[in-house]
């Protein structure tokens, strides 16, 4: 399967989180390489199976209870941004008759969950994009190319003239965040925190 064709079953697999744009009649779609579409895949299967598969139990006007879902994700754009995958998305409303049935505090406190919710899968296939080299899929990370970024593998970086980045330090390069400071073990010294 070639990239168009594939970046298509992908929005044809996912018509709500990729619905058709009603002023230009098309679909939005991702511009990156079909390596990290196996991540955009995954991702818009999470988010749809807790879009369709998570209720709340609310307590409507009425008193009725009415099981809840969280409100529909649509993607606006996915791309490729400085070497890693950009998510840009929004919410849906919840539909008139949801809105109309409970109370506006229900309705913002089980879409602040989601949203909680949508940010964490979000910033993880984010991070999945630095790892995974956006040509073929295979493990990779944050090369360069005259000032031009992007996630590579080695063979691909090769083929296509990226290196290694200068300031990434050794493969064992680790992140410690804490309250306190953050510090990169691997990365050589690092300035003592402001007192």
């Amino acid at each position: 399967m070639n990239r168009e064709e594939a970046k298509q079953a992908i929005l044809d697999r996912y018509p709500k989180i990729f619905p058709v744009d009603p002023e230009r009649g098309t679909r939005i779609g991702f511009a990156c390489d079909k390596g990290w579409f196996p991540i955009i895949d995954h991702l818009c299967a999470t988010v749809q199976d807790y879009i369709d598969n998570t209720g709340v139990t609310v307590v409507a006007k009425d008193g009725e209870t009415l099981l809840l879902n969280p409100p529909q994700l649509v993607f606006d754009t996915i791309k490729e941004k400085l070497g890693t995958g950009r998510f840009y998305e929004r919410v849906r409303a919840f539909p008139a008759e949801t809105v109309e049935a409970v109370d506006g505090a229900t309705l913002e406190r089980v879409q602040t969950s989601a949203a909680d919710k949508f940010d964490g899968m979000i910033l993880f296939a984010e991070h999945l994009t630095s790892v995974t080299c956006e040509k073929c899929g295979k493990p990779g990370e944050l090369m360069n190319r005259k000032g031009f970024l992007a996630t590579r593998c080695p063979a691909c970086a090769k083929q296509e003239g990226f290196k290694q980045r200068p300031d990434q330090g050794s493969p064992s390069t680790r992140l410690t965040i804490t309250p306190e400071r953050v510090e990169m073990r691997g990365a050589g010294p690092q300035p003592e925190p402001a007192a």
